[in-house]
């Protein structure tokens, strides 16, 4: 079962001073649009919180990553571990085009025992696409051109196109009795 690791390093400079300012964290997920063949693939989201204010940790929320409903998730529902990872099984078959399915990851910044602020929570929407093709979606081999078809054909000559005459202007009627 191929390993997918995906790395979600979550930078929380400036989002607290003396309390929430209301700015959101610097997001780096690797990779961004994790790619997945097809097959039994094992997910692993890993967060790297830096930058935690003093008297704060930061884990993945629960459920710290959430599919989209459209389309549909085709793995297992990812779960939180005891080791603060999130893991999903996505086991597919080949498709006839490759599949994005989008995704929410959350980060909560809990304050330690004492610390007098609420709990924050910060999202981020990255994507995992199931590649298309493989060995059940293979198109069927193309037949060679026939003989005549495969023989180079002469140009045609250019036709030369007319230009439309300039249309004329119409002279401005005289009404009876106008002067020059």
């Amino acid at each position: 079962m191929p390993k997918k690791p995906v790395g979600v390093a979550c930078n929380l400079a400036g989002t607290f001073n003396n309390g929430w300012t209301g700015a959101q964290p610097a997001w780096t997920v690797t990779p961004e649009s994790l790619k997945c063949q097809h097959g039994n693939n094992k997910i692993t989201w890993t967060l790297t919180a830096q930058n935690v204010p003093t008297g704060f940790s930061a884990a993945f929320t629960n459920p710290g990553v959430v599919f989209k409903p459209v389309p549909p998730w085709t793995g297992s529902t990812p779960a939180n571990q005891s080791n603060g990872t999130i893991t999903a099984d996505n086991n597919f078959r080949a498709l006839p085009a490759p599949v994005k399915f989008d995704y929410t990851a959350s980060v909560t910044v809990t304050p330690n025992p004492g610390t007098p602020y609420p709990p924050q929570t910060f999202s981020y929407d990255p994507d995992v696409e199931n590649e298309g093709g493989g060995i059940f979606a293979a198109a069927a081999p193309r037949k060679p051109a026939p003989k005549k078809a495969a023989k180079k054909r002469k140009a045609a000559p250019k036709k030369k196109s007319k230009k439309a005459p300039p249309k004329k202007k119409k002279a401005a009627k005289k009404k009876a009795g106008a002067k020059k």
